[in-house]
C-alpha cells in the first residue's frame, strides 16, 4: 500500500499539524505502508505531480481541508486516484477558512473526511450537510515524550510554573494568559508563566513581546525542539491551553500522557480530552481561570491525583498504534471500493 500525504507545513516553528503528520507517517511506515510526504509550504503542485506519478500512490491524503484539500483534488484527479481529507482545526473552526468556496469544493469531492472526535464530525456535518456518509472518526494518538535526568534549564527550582505551549498567533490567546495570571502574583509566591512556541504571526508576536516587557512574571522561551518538550512539561506545575478553538490539541495530549495537571479553556476540542475535575480542569473566562489557578496552587495532592488519572485516560484511549491501524483500515476500504469498475473517480 502506498499513501501520499499532503501537509500544510513542514518548515518553521513546531505546530500541531507537523507533529500529527510526522507521528502518523512514523506509525504507518512501522506497519509496512509506503508513505510519501508532499509539504505544501515548500513544494509546488508541479513538483508534487512529478513525485506522485513516480510514486504511484493508492490514495492521496490531505491534512487541512482549506490549505490542502483543493491541491489533493487536483493532483488525485490527474493520477486518477481517490483522495481523503483530515480536518485539523482551523479549517472547520476559522470562519474565513470554513466558509471559503475552496473548502466546500474539496469536502464535496473527497472520498472520506477524517475527524478526531464525534463533536468535530457533528460540526462538519452541520456546516456541510452533504458530507454525512463520508465522515469517519479517528482519535489522535500521542507518543510519550522522552525525559532527561536534568530539569529544563533556565527555570529556578522554587517557582510555581504555569506552562503555555503555544505558537505566537491570535487563536492561542496568549495575551489572556499573561494578563489574567498577572494579578495572581500577589497571592501565589514566585508564580512564573512560561510560554513555549515559535513566532508565527509577526504582528501578534510583537504585541506579545510588548506585554512581556511590562509583565515580568511571564517569559517566552521560544520554539523548543519537540524531543525537549518532555522536560518542560515535567517542570510545569500546571499546563495551560487558552485557545479560542482547538481540535484535540497535541499539547494537552502530550502533557496528560506525562501525568501533568492541565487547565484549559472550555471549548469543544479541549472537552474532547478533559473531563472537568477528573482528567483535568476547564475554565470559563478570566475570573474562573484565576480561581482555578489559586485552587490548584494550594492543592498539590489533588493535582498529582488528577495527573495520574489523565495519564491513564490518555494511555487507554489515544494510542498511536490504534490511530495508525484505523487509518490503514480506512485506506484498505477505499482501495477495495476503488478497484471496482463501477467506482466514480472523483
Amino acid at each position: 500500500m502506498r499513501i501520499a500525504i499532503i501537509s500544510p507545513y513542514s518548515n518553521g516553528p513546531t505546530r500541531g499539524n507537523i507533529i500529527t503528520v510526522r507521528r502518523i507517517i512514523h506509525y504507518l511506515e512501522n506497519s509496512g505502508i509506503e508513505v510519501m510526504l508532499l509539504p505544501a509550504d515548500s513544494m509546488s503542485q508541479d513538483e508534487m505531480l512529478i513525485n506522485l506519478r513516480n510514486f504511484s500512490p493508492d490514495i492521496v491524503h490531505a491534512f487541512h481541508a482549506y490549505y490542502c484539500g483543493p491541491i489533493a483534488h487536483s493532483l488525485a484527479s490527474k493520477i486518477r486516484k481517490p483522495f481523503i481529507i483530515s480536518i485539523t482545526g482551523s479549517d472547520i473552526n476559522e470562519p474565513a477558512f470554513r466558509t471559503h468556496p475552496s473548502t466546500a469544493f474539496a469536502l464535496a469531492k473527497t472520498t472520506a473526511i477524517i475527524c478526531f472526535d464525534k463533536k468535530c464530525a457533528e460540526s462538519v456535518k452541520s456546516h456541510f450537510p452533504g458530507t454525512s456518509d463520508k465522515l469517519t472518526i479517528i482519535p489522535q494518538g500521542v507518543e510519550s515524550l522522552p525525559l532527561s535526568a536534568n530539569p529544563f534549564p533556565g527555570i529556578p527550582d522554587d517557582v510555581f510554573v504555569l506552562l503555555l505551549p503555544a505558537t505566537l498567533r491570535p487563536v492561542k490567546q496568549i495575551e489572556f494568559a499573561i494578563t489574567a495570571s498577572a494579578p495572581l502574583t500577589s497571592s501565589i509566591n514566585k508564580l512564573l508563566l512560561v510560554i513555549a512556541g515559535g513566532a508565527v504571526d509577526a504582528a501578534y508576536s510583537d504585541k506579545i513581546k510588548l506585554l512581556l516587557g511590562i509583565n515580568l512574571h511571564a517569559i517566552w522561551v521560544g520554539d523548543i525542539a519537540h524531543d525537549k518538550m518532555g522536560d518542560l512539561y515535567n517542570r510545569a506545575d500546571i499546563v495551560l491551553n487558552c485557545s479560542e478553538y482547538e481540535e484535540m490539541p497535541n499539547s494537552l495530549l502530550e502533557a496528560m500522557r506525562l501525568g501533568r495537571p492541565v487547565l484549559a479553556a472550555d471549548i469543544r476540542g479541549n472537552r474532547s480530552l478533559i473531563t472537568h475535575g477528573n482528567t483535568g480542569w476547564l475554565y470559563n473566562g478570566k475570573s474562573d481561570f484565576q480561581k482555578m489557578i489559586q485552587y490548584l496552587a494550594k492543592s498539590p495532592e489533588t493535582c498529582k491525583q488528577i495527573g495520574k488519572q489523565a495519564r491513564q485516560h490518555i494511555s487507554n484511549n489515544f494510542s498511536s498504534e490504534t490511530e495508525s491501524q484505523l487509518h490503514i483500515n480506512l485506506y484498505t476500504k477505499i482501495i477495495l471500493n476503488n478497484s471496482s469498475p463501477e467506482t466514480d473517480i472523483r
